[in-house]
């Protein structure tokens, strides 16, 4: 397990030993109102100052991210289980280059701009748009990825001009803590980054508060709960929620790298991954040849879970995840499943180690197709033509991403198109998480909103748009009709003669042939300068 709990202490646990790591304290859910309410007085705060100001502290905060790189990289090895490398490859470089994105680009997204008129009755005004940050929002971040998927909304966020209360799972709460320590060494304001930790009874009072915003990353199932919660406040939300990765490999793929491909993406992080690859269509061509090797690599795989560094896959964070796996293997088995390697728990390697399991012969009443496994679990269909490849990976409730494999590019774009998810990769997976530059979302089932780019923070500001006059051009139109200056044509008194001059504008405006719209505009002019509307 990865968490103990006694009375009032919560001890944080190494999922490959068992052995206790720290010991902290849950926050008193009661004491959630004046959390909430320090952090709103810190952002009116942070929220007026200027864009540079906020960029020159970050600047300091990235260089102490990277300069305790090591010590955020042992702790997530140590509270998730994972391999010491995945925790810098799939953690610390991308939220790394996340700090280096947003401080290039961020002030390119949050710049005011100009709006224009299309229509011609709005041009003696003009309007720009401005971004303003939209005040406190909660992260809410899980086991799995928990120093990426929590930086990669708290950046964006504190540098928008907000702030954040951050949950970190309970499994992974050192983490949390961790983030926050190192923000202080780069003198962030106080209140500006709060966390929040303790089991479901904090997640769910914080939910039910006011926020300006929810970014929750976890599962389906979970994430219906805070929808509902959160829709009783109107507080919007951000949600990356669970998948179930289709993989289809075509009859002209590179099999070697797709082979190896196949191998990380179903048991990097022992599976437990939302971009995880848990369904994998091969053409049947090449299914006999292709599943040998996949079956060869995956038998090559270090399990021993007492290594940080020669080890490829570890362990499964808990005895729940370990019962779920248990759990649906057992269920495609009774139901026709093979399995060719795997499907069983690897006790010697410690308590919570299973076996890295291939699955064939599967079918979609099976609990592992129907399902987000989150483990190391990895399905096998073959299929005969590129319409059947398209069908079987967009029946799913989930969307989050997918991939195919294929040495004819277009050929894969086209079949990219017809795929039904966030993000479609074409001979590679799951790099979208860790390129800050690509929109990283979901459909279906697999969330609403999205992360990362310019897009990412759109999700933590809101647009405000300022109208203003001309006075030069209305005072030269008040030469010629002084009712520019003291009425709009559209304003009362309404008559049969404004309701024929604005059906006037559309033909001029929207006439369906030139002709109709050069014949409007005597009689668009008349109108524009009539002066007996009141």
């Amino acid at each position: 397990m990865a968490l103990k709990v006694e009375s009032n202490s919560l001890y944080s646990i190494d999922p490959r030993t068992g052995k206790i790591i720290s010991e902290f304290s849950a926050t008193n859910p009661e004491d959630l109102p004046e959390i909430i309410e320090k952090a709103k007085s810190a952002f009116e705060t942070w929220s007026d100052l200027t864009l540079k100001t906020r960029l020159e502290l970050f600047k300091k905060a990235y260089r102490q991210f990277y300069l305790y790189q090591d010590e955020v990289a042992q702790l997530i090895t140590q509270e998730t289980g994972k391999p010491l490398a995945e925790a810098y490859s799939s953690e610390i470089l991308p939220i790394l280059d996340c700090f280096k994105y947003y401080l290039k680009n961020i002030p390119k997204f949050l710049k005011s701009h100009r709006t224009g008129s299309l229509n011609p009755l709005f041009k003696l005004r003009k309007g720009f748009v401005k971004y303003e940050p939209l005040g406190v929002i909660a992260v809410i971040s899980p086991w799995n990825f928990p120093f990426l998927l929590a930086m990669q909304h708290i950046i964006p966020a504190i540098l928008a001009g907000n702030a954040v209360i951050h949950k970190p799972s309970e499994l992974t709460t050192l983490t949390g803590l961790k983030i926050r320590e190192i923000f202080d060494r780069a003198y962030l304001p106080k209140n500006i980054l709060s966390i929040v930790t303790g089991l479901s009874e904090v997640g769910q009072a914080l939910v039910k508060s006011k926020f300006d915003k929810i970014m929750f990353t976890g599962s389906t199932a979970v994430g219906r709960k805070v929808y509902k919660a959160a829709a009783d406040n109107l507080v919007p939300v951000n949600m990356e929620l669970g998948g179930s990765d289709p993989m289809i490999v075509l009859e002209d793929a590179n099999i070697e790298r797709t082979v190896n491909a196949a191998v990380w993406g179903a048991f990097s992080n022992t599976g437990q991954t939302c971009l995880s690859v848990e369904r994998l269509f091969i053409h049947e061509s090449i299914l006999e040849i292709f599943t040998e090797k996949l079956v060869e690599k995956t038998r090559e795989l270090r399990t021993k879970t007492d290594l940080e560094n020669d080890v490829d896959v570890s362990c499964l964070i808990n005895e729940k995840q370990f019962k779920k796996i248990n759990s649906f293997i057992e269920d495609a088995c009774e139901k026709g499943a093979k399995v060719l390697i795997g499907g069983k728990p690897n006790k010697d390697h410690g308590d919570l180690s299973f076996s890295p399991t291939i699955l064939s012969n599967v079918n979609s009443n099976m609990d592992v197709i129907k399902n987000e496994i989150f483990g190391p679990v990895i399905t096998i269909m073959p299929f005969i033509s590129e319409e059947e490849a398209i069908f079987l990976a967009n029946d799913s409730s989930f969307g989050l991403s997918a991939s195919v494999w294929t040495q004819d590019v277009k050929r894969g774009v086209r079949i990219a198109n017809q795929i039904h998810s966030g993000s479609v990769i074409v001979n590679d997976l799951q790099i979208h998480i860790a390129q800050m530059e690509a929109p990283y979302t979901g459909v279906k089932s697999s969330g609403i909103g999205v992360s990362h780019g310019p897009w990412g923070v759109m999700e933590v500001v809101k647009p405000k748009y300022i109208n203003t006059d001309r006075p030069l051009a209305r005072s030269l139109l008040t030469i010629f009709h002084k009712d520019f200056v003291n009425n709009n044509i559209w304003w009362y008194k309404y008559s049969e003669k404004l309701v024929t001059d604005l059906r006037v504008f559309n033909d001029f405006l929207h006439g369906d042939s030139i002709w109709r719209k050069i014949k409007a505009i005597p009689a668009t002019v008349k109108a524009l300068f009539r002066k007996n509307y009141i």
